[in-house]
C-alpha cells in the first residue's frame, strides 16, 4: 500500500489518477476537512490529523506501507522533513510531488521575503490596510509584529470553524475576516481589495494552483504593493505531473 500525504487540490487530483491506475492507497491529511475533500474522489481509506515522526512510522508499519508520496503544500516543510526521515528509517521509497513555482515578474511593486520574519518587517511599510492571503498558520506573526502601528489586518481564510476561531483568538474582529474557499480570480481579488481599501498584500509563492498569478495580476493592476514569501527549498527531486508519479511507481514496481 502507498501512503499519500495530501492536502491540496493537485494532491486530490493525483489521488484520483492513482486510483484510476489501480494503486492501493492510504491518504493522510492534516485536517478533517482535507480528508472529507479527498473522500469525494471515491477513496475510502483515509486518515486525518497531524503526524509526528513516531506516528508516521506507526502508520507505515501498521498499514504495510511500501512507498510514501509527499503531495503536501509547498509550505508544509515540517511534514516533508518528517516524511524524508521516515522513508529513510523504514527503508522505503519517497516520491515528492509538488506544484510548479510561479514566474514572478520584475516590478517595484513586488518584493520577495526569504522568511516569515522578513515579511513581517517589510509589512510595516504597507500602509493601514493589509490583505493577508496566507492562511492561519503564521497569522500570529503579523498580529504581534505589527502591534501598535495602527495597522488593520484583513486575513482571507478557509470558511472553517477552526480558522474563524483562530482569527478571533488573535483579536481580529469579524468584519475583517474574509472566510472564503478559492480559487479566486483576479477580478474577485480586485473587488475585495477595493472594498477593504487594501494598501498592501502579503501572500506566499504558492504556485499557479495557489492563485499566485491572480494575486500578482490584481496587485499590479491596482498598484498595490505585494510581498511574496519565498517557498521553502527542497533539495531532492520533485515530480511535477501525475503521469510522472505513476511512471515512477511502475519503475519501482510498486502496486
Amino acid at each position: 500500500m502507498i501512503l499519500v500525504l495530501a492536502g491540496t487540490a493537485e494532491g486530490r487530483s493525483l489521488v484520483e489518477d492513482l486510483l484510476g491506475a489501480g494503486f492501493k492507497l492510504l491518504v493522510s491529511t492534516s485536517t478533517f476537512y482535507g480528508a472529507w475533500l479527498v473522500e469525494r474522489t471515491g477513496i475510502n481509506c483515509t486518515r486525518f490529523g497531524p503526524l509526528s515522526l513516531d506516528s508516521m512510522v506507526a502508520v507505515v508499519k501498521e498499514n504495510n506501507i511500501t512507498t510514501i508520496i509527499d503531495a503536501t503544500h509547498p509550505f508544509a516543510a515540517a511534514v516533508s522533513k518528517i516524511a524524508h526521515e521516515v522513508a529513510n528509517s523504514c527503508q522505503i521509497p519517497l516520491i515528492r510531488y509538488s506544484r510548479s513555482s510561479t514566474e514572478i515578474p520584475l516590478n517595484p511593486l513586488i518584493e520577495i521575503a526569504a522568511s516569515w520574519e522578513e515579511a513581517v518587517e517589510k509589512a510595516k511599510t504597507l500602509g493601514p490596510n493589509i490583505f493577508l492571503t496566507i492562511g492561519t498558520r503564521n497569522l500570529h506573526l503579523f498580529v504581534t509584529g505589527l502591534t501598535g502601528l495602527n495597522v488593520r489586518l484583513i486575513p482571507r481564510v478557509l470558511p472553517l470553524h477552526e480558522s474563524i476561531i483562530r482569527c478571533q483568538e488573535l483579536g481580529i474582529p469579524p468584519k475583517d475576516i474574509v472566510a472564503m474557499q478559492g480559487p479566486f480570480s483576479k477580478e474577485l481579488n480586485l473587488a475585495l481589495m477595493k472594498f477593504y481599501g487594501i494598501t498592501g498584500m502579503i501572500s506566499k509563492e504558492s504556485g499557479q494552483e495557489g492563485g499566485a498569478e491572480e494575486k500578482i495580476a490584481a496587485c499590479l493592476e491596482s498598484s498595490v504593493p505585494l510581498i511574496l514569501v519565498k517557498r521553502p527549498s527542497y533539495s531532492g527531486e520533485c515530480l511535477k505531473s501525475n503521469s510522472d508519479v505513476i511512471q515512477r511507481l511502475r519503475e519501482l514496481q510498486i502496486s
